[in-house]
């Protein structure tokens, strides 16, 4: 809980592995502060094994929209979702980020 808060704090932040952890959407919505913050340098972040579900995938997606640091995105296993619309969207949105850079 405290990390979570705290990550807006640490721009120069440039891994973070969460894999295996129940980030939820309080995670999502600090990790989405990170990757908006004009200072970000997170270039790989590790959500494998969390359950993030469709409002979580929102968060995220509209982050990664407006971030240019981020090189690696790791999602694999974040839950029954994951084949959901939603999730796919959020991948498709990150695939056009990382092939037009």
């Amino acid at each position: 809980k405290e990390l979570m808060s705290s990550l807006i704090n640490l721009p120069q932040l440039r891994e973070l592995d969460l894999s295996l952890n129940c980030i939820a959407m309080r995670g999502c919505e600090a990790l989405s502060a990170l990757l908006r913050h004009p200072q970000s340098k997170l270039e790989s972040l590790k959500l494998g094994s969390n359950n993030i579900g469709d409002k979580e995938v929102e968060v995220l997606a509209e982050s990664l929209a407006v971030n240019t640091a981020l090189t690696t995105l790791t999602l694999s296993n974040c839950g029954p979702q994951e084949q959901d619309s939603k999730h796919q969207l959020l991948r498709r949105c990150w695939n056009s980020i990382t092939n037009s850079g």
